[in-house]
């Protein structure tokens, strides 16, 4: 009509810029690119339930079937260095970099003897000679005595507060003011109610993706599909003890994230890295959507219950109670930043004055 034409170009379709090349399979992902001599592939060896426990891992029958092709099945125990211990359950932290604190209570391998934390949990890796061969491994590597603990609490009213996490506090405008109002509402209408949202899924194009390979001077070449190339170069670094300058991250394309790529792109960078050194060959690590999907999971389910008052001449909210339920998971990953997200724009354009979260 004559009024949104008066606003153009707003309301007019645009075709992504993109879009073409991606639909008619031109556009090339970090998995397009040509597998060098001598690859070798890892996949996850995983426990599958959480709350369990195993006492290690048993590679036996893949070794019988796949022989040479199968190269190493790696554990916790295997992963050895000088600086930092990769059975530790600060796995992810390095000391004074401002950007990782998040990840310092994050396993790399869950070790044997530890209860599982969720389903799906990595406990190893498996490096062979081609992907198909490296999936195969890891579901042949068997977890000796496999026991379930009980059944793990997953109602975010419910599920225990875990160490080391503290309840935040957000507030807007005068606290005492906003208590005050909900004891004395005077002419304005309490209205109470609950939401709930599930997990969702990021459902990025291209799953968690990373090779890596060793370049001159002992440096390395990593080409990973990230969001951000600073805290993955600063863990490889770390982990690795080489300089950060022989480190070259190339990112072609960050082939989807919708955030699932901002931290999690992470720990399959470090083990790829430490894989090429380690063998002095290159490294390609793809998890299959149906591992990437239990291991990373998702956005964060959420229980809110609230109390807002309104004025209902105006229809206008003067104060909120909100009390949030989160969660996050069983590491801290980046929920802090989450919760302060949240918590800044919970009243979306209304601006409320008083606001308790």
């Amino acid at each position: 009509d004559s009024e949104t034409k008066s606003l153009a170009p707003l309301f007019k379709s645009h075709p992504k810029t993109t879009a073409l090349s991606q639909t008619t399979g031109n556009s090339r992902f970090t998995d397009d690119e040509p597998i060098r001599p001598f690859t070798l592939h890892a996949a996850y060896v995983v426990i599958p339930t959480a709350n369990s426990t195993f006492s290690g891992l048993d590679d036996t029958e893949a070794k019988a079937a796949l022989g040479d092709d199968l190269v190493a099945v790696l554990q916790a125990c295997d992963l050895k260095k000088s600086v930092y211990d990769f059975e530790a359950n600060n796995a992810f932290k390095v000391p004074g970099h401002p950007a990782t604190p998040e990840f310092s209570n994050e396993y790399v391998f869950l070790p044997a003897g530890t209860t599982s934390q969720y389903g799906s949990q990595p406990v190893g890796l498996v490096l062979a000679t081609s992907y198909r061969l490296a999936l195969i491994a890891a579901n042949m590597v068997k977890l000796k005595d496999l026991t379930l603990k009980g059944k793990p609490t997953l109602d975010p009213r419910t599920a225990p507060q875990p160490d080391g996490y503290t309840p935040y506090d957000f507030f807007r405008g005068d606290k005492k003011k906003t208590d005050n109002m909900f004891d004395n509402p005077e002419e304005l209408k309490e209205i109470t109610g609950e939401f709930e949202k599930k997990s969702q899924y990021h459902f990025y194009i291209e799953p968690q993706t990373c090779t890596a390979f060793p370049d001159e001077d002992g440096g390395l070449v990593v080409n990973l599909a990230c969001q951000g190339m600073d805290s993955p170069r600063t863990m490889i670094s770390s982990y690795l003890g080489i300089p950060q300058n022989h480190i070259q991250m190339n990112a072609r394309r960050v082939g989807g994230a919708f955030g699932g790529k901002a931290s999690r792109c992470i720990p399959i960078a470090v083990l790829s890295s430490y894989c090429a050194l380690k063998y002095e060959r290159p490294v390609r690590f793809v998890l299959p959507r149906e591992v990437d999907m239990a291991i990373n999971a998702g956005r964060q389910e959420i229980a809110c219950d609230y109390r807002a008052l309104v004025d209902e001449k105006t229809g206008k909210i003067k104060a909120l109670k909100l009390k949030l339920h989160y969660a996050q998971g069983s590491t801290k990953d980046i929920g802090d930043i989450h919760i302060q997200l949240f918590a800044n724009t919970i009243d979306s354009v209304y601006q409320i004055d008083n606001m308790f979260l």
